[in-house]
């Protein structure tokens, strides 16, 4: 019998090459067996059977037991390695002569793509032969396979199908790009550096980054936040911009407020119009429409204030059932809310509802300056001067906002106030909104036509931009042995993170002046202002290396010290890089020039919460350098950014290098993933070896954790403290977590994505942990994940105890 290679050439079948294939990827990784994958891999064998069909046989062998033992995800790693290579190096990869191999293709395929004009032809300008050398290749196994799948999916480069680049040569094409306009005496060695902390998995830029950089083709920005004019020309000249960044993939943030509510006067026509809520689903159509280059869905969210008329339409844009017309299964929502209203909620008072042509101020205003210019307008509305005024109960509205979260998952929940009272940058304009993932708080304005007939520009707007990359907490954390005891414990290395964020902040301003921008509005914005977010992932790995609990006291004591020292570094960081570039160009004004740092503007916030009083602490040091040693650089340098940090999901990024998501708790001890590169079953690898401990691991105990979808609590025989361990996400005490985020929230200059895990179906609880995450000085949070049950147990207590609170209940009264 033959087998067909890849090169279409016959050779005839030897069993004795899949078992080497399978010894060599399972060499030195423990508690795997090379039988076993061959075993499992159910290949079927006829004349002419293709290498590839084999060897993708005994990758999916390989993954079909990482639930039984997770150390079998580097077994099929090392299975798909072999196949990149054989696919990048061609049939005959040559183990002998292998690393001098894997260095002479890099700079070939450079080169031979250049020629095809897929890599940028300025990367000839760097000294290829030296690069090469520079490329550790024993860093191709730190990948696990979902990591090592996703890239060859979906990010390595390619000519005809044929992918062009192994895990190191992708590695250094994206530090090249990246490099690419430092000084020429210079660009070789930071391209080094910048490939270093991404190969080593110490930092990870985002996905348009690793799928541009170096590109002929460089859109590597994140997110782009943008706000409308309310005309005609503005609202479809407002979807051509966001077409166009939506093709080039990025997460659109779309501030929809300044559109006029149903029954405004229209001055051209002397007519009505029917509602915004039909120019919405346009924005909604297009990210649907147009899918961003091939390689994902295109994704936004909307944003809207809660005093606009048409709120009511806005929380049924995501619903299942009405007019198809008014809804957007395709766009995410979230509120933009006002302090004022959640103290009316608080307070139970009446709340009002205007369109923004008849309220323009509203929305441009924020904290003491809104709540004046609201009562102004209340008074108007009663005096019957406005066309378009409403008057609402503020907990009523806030219930239904609540209920359409539980029912829909939208509109998420953002705070106006901390978002614009705690913004550095709040001389040059209003932030009107976030991004897709409620991270990023960066001023917009609308671009103005000068007159409906015509699209001529009057003034260009500003579409915010930001660019993002994550430290990988897991990776900065060492291991020590007490050579007496044998003791080992694990500490985070300070020192390692500080080089880290240097080198980061480099590479993410950097950005900024290689960027392709899809639009004049974006071009403007980012070049001026230049905010970067540095964010971080990995804070469930680092709990588990530090023994800490992730709903604990210790885990907001972490978060609290460790992002002043992230904030500590990124601020100086970034007033190092104008010491030497120069500040952006909008600095002056900014709070920075006033020596305002975001822990300041934590402490006024909390001021308007009727908080305890909070004092900024001055107790971090560096050496002998306190927090005053980076006030005075600022005072002496400027800011080469207006804005340093935001904590991204980190969704995919963190996936490539095997570490937990952003700030999130590991959903379970056991589930399945879905990805563009299919589904995955993650196991918590920390978990196993607890269990391997103390000999409970099995194929029975397997079994028992995939019956009760990883949840523990019911499983009999597992210890307690293996229980407490290893919660769920929705068994976490989110109180917990919404404090530790909002220890996190005092050092950050922008914000972060904070999930928050629902298991219950009480409006009350909803209505608290919300609250909480208000009154706690949150600028915004994100997905608000359910796993309530369909109906409302039944109470068992006496009739005279309060009912169960039930979320889709309208006529629940238990949380007032």
């Amino acid at each position: 019998m033959n087998v067909t290679k890849r090169n279409g050439q016959l050779e005839e079948f030897d069993e004795s090459k899949i078992k080497r294939c399978a010894e060599r990827a399972c060499n030195n990784i423990q508690d795997v067996d090379s039988v076993e994958v061959v075993y499992n891999a159910r290949i079927k064998l006829y004349d002419g059977v293709p290498t590839a069909e084999i060897d993708q046989a005994l990758i999916r062998s390989a993954r079909s037991l990482i639930e039984q033992e997770p150390m079998y995800r580097f077994v099929a790693a090392g299975l798909l390695r072999a196949t990149i290579y054989k696919e990048v190096f061609g049939e005959n990869a040559d183990s002998d002569a292998f690393e001098l191999q894997y260095r002479k293709t890099f700079i070939m395929n450079i080169k031979e793509l250049m020629s095809s004009k897929i890599v940028s032809k300025n990367l000839k300008n760097f000294d290829l032969k030296f690069l090469s050398s520079q490329l550790d290749i024993s860093r191709d196994n730190n990948f696990a396979y979902l990591g090592l799948q996703t890239l060859y999916d979906r990010y390595l480069m390619h000519i005809d199908e044929k992918k062009m680049e192994t895990p190191q040569a992708f590695w250094m094409r994206v530090a090249m790009g990246l490099a690419i306009k430092e000084a020429p005496e210079h660009k070789n060695d930071y391209a080094v550096k910048f490939y270093n902390i991404l190969s080593n998995f110490d930092f990870m830029s985002s996905t348009p980054t690793l799928f541009n950089s170096g590109g002929t083709f460089n859109q590597l920005s994140s997110c782009y936040l943008n706000t409308f004019e309310d005309s005609i020309n503005g609202i479809f000249d407002g979807v051509h911009q966001e077409a166009l960044k939506n093709k080039y993939a990025g997460g659109l943030g779309m501030d929809i407020t300044s559109f006029r509510a149903a029954n405004s006067y229209i001055t051209g026509t002397n007519g009505s119009t029917q509602g915004a809520v039909y120019f919405w689903k346009l924005y909604g159509d297009m990210l649907a429409a147009v899918n961003q280059g091939g390689k994902r869905r295109g994704a936004g969210c909307a944003y809207l204030e809660c005093w606009h008329a048409d709120f009511d339409d806005f929380l049924a844009l995501r619903k299942n059932t009405g007019d198809e017309r008014k809804r957007t299964h395709d766009m995410n929502t979230a509120s933009w809310i006002p302090d004022l209203f959640m103290k009316r909620v608080i307070d139970d008072e009446k709340w009002y509802m205007f369109s923004p042509n008849e309220t323009p101020e509203l929305h441009e205003i924020f904290g003491a300056e809104f709540n004046k210019k609201y009562e102004e307008y209340v008074k108007k509305g009663l005096k019957g001067e406005l066309k378009i005024f409403r008057e609402v109960s503020a907990k009523d509205l806030w219930k239904k906002m609540l209920r359409s979260l539980f029912e829909t998952g939208h509109p998420w929940v953002t705070f106006k106030d901390p978002s614009n009272i705690r913004y550095s940058n709040q001389h040059e304009g209003t932030v009107h909104s976030s991004n897709l993932c409620t991270e990023i708080l960066l001023h917009t304005k609308p671009t103005r036509y000068k007159n409906e007939a015509s699209r001529t520009i009057k003034e260009y707007g500003e579409t915010a931009v930001c660019n993002l990359g994550s430290i990988n907490l897991r990776n900065h954390i060492s291991t020590t042995t007490d050579s007496q005891t044998g003791v080992v414990s694990h500490v985070i290395d300070y020192d390692k993170m500080k080089n880290t964020i240097r080198t980061a902040m480099r590479m993410l301003d950097n950005v900024i002046d290689i960027n392709f921008y899809p639009t004049e509005e974006a071009k403007r914005s980012n070049t001026r202002h230049r905010p970067v977010g540095l964010g971080s992932m990995g804070w469930h790995d680092m709990y588990h290396k530090l023994d800490i609990s992730f709903d604990s006291d210790e885990a907001v004591n972490i978060s609290d010290s460790l992002y002043e020292f992230i904030s500590y570094h990124s601020i100086l960081s970034s007033s190092q890089l104008a010491k030497e570039r120069g500040s952006y160009d909008s600095y002056d004004g900014s709070l920075w020039s006033q020596d305002i740092f975001p822990i300041d503007t934590y402490s006024k916030l909390m001021k308007t919460r009727a908080a305890k009083g909070w004092t900024a602490k001055e107790t971090y040091s560096d050496g002998n350098k306190s927090w005053q040693h980076v006030r005075d650089h600022v005072k002496r340098h400027g800011m080469r950014n207006s804005n340093t940090m935001a904590v991204a999901p980190t969704a995919t990024i963190s996936s490539i290098v095997g570490c937990s998501p952003s700030i999130e708790p590991r959903y379970s001890v056991l589930y399945v993933y879905s990805t563009l590169s299919g589904e995955f079953t993650m196991v918590n690898e920390y978990f196993v070896d607890e269990m391997k401990k103390v000999n409970l691991w099995s194929h029975d105990m397997l079994n028992s954790i995939k019956q009760t979808d990883g949840d523990l609590t019911n499983i009999d025989n597992i210890p307690e403290s293996i229980k407490a361990q290893f919660k769920t996400a929705f068994q976490q005490d989110q109180f917990k977590m919404i404090e530790c985020a909002a220890a996190r929230q005092k050092w950050i200059d922008m914000g972060q994505s904070l999930n928050l895990y629902n298991s219950e179906t009480s409006l009350k609880y909803m209505n608290d942990m919300y609250m909480s995450a208000w009154s706690s000085g949150l600028k915004t949070t994100y997905y608000l994940r359910n796993k309530a049950a369909s109906r409302v147990e039944k109470s068992t207590v006496s009739e005279s105890q309060p009912s169960a609170c039930s979320i889709i209940d309208p006529d629940c009264e238990s949380c007032q």
